[in-house]
């Protein structure tokens, strides 16, 4: 999460090259968005979608691998071995987290984003937090 409220998806590679792609919608709001990073190594590029949308695209012509075992995959704050302390913790809520082994289409992520919430689900969680919907998981087959 940016200082002003937008999405980026940030990768770090072998060689310490370090590639973003930020979103232009506000998503520090006080509602649920969908967002969505993919890195596609068939087309050299890295995409961040916010509800569906596509909102940035980077070139990652040259990019390295991503197999540092000192720096773990991170969701939700930013630390790299050698950088110091983790820093810009994300300080929102997360549901339904998802990895794939392969870079989803533009499609395919509009799909996921266009699942409805369930209005029991916001129903209920809106009366036991007092605010928007905790969030849920539709399986998938």
């Amino acid at each position: 999460m940016n200082d002003d409220g937008t999405a980026t998806f940030y990768v770090r590679d072998d060689s310490d090259l370090g590639l973003s792609a930020t979103g232009s919608t506000v998503v520090a709001d006080s509602t649920w968005h969908h967002v969505a990073g993919i890195l596609d190594r068939g087309s050299n590029t890295m995409a961040l979608f916010v509800d569906g949308a596509s909102e940035a695209t980077t070139s990652i012509a040259g990019f390295a691998e991503v197999n540092d075992g000192g720096s773990p995959l991170e969701i939700g704050r930013v630390f790299a071995q050698g950088w110091g302390s983790p820093s810009s913790y994300f300080t929102g809520m997360m549901d339904d987290v998802r990895i794939y082994d392969r870079a989803l289409s533009g499609v395919e992520v509009e799909q996921l984003a266009a699942v409805p919430i369930p209005a029991a689900l916001y129903l209920f969680t809106s009366a036991l937090l007092g605010f928007g919907i905790l969030g849920y998981k539709k399986e998938c087959s």
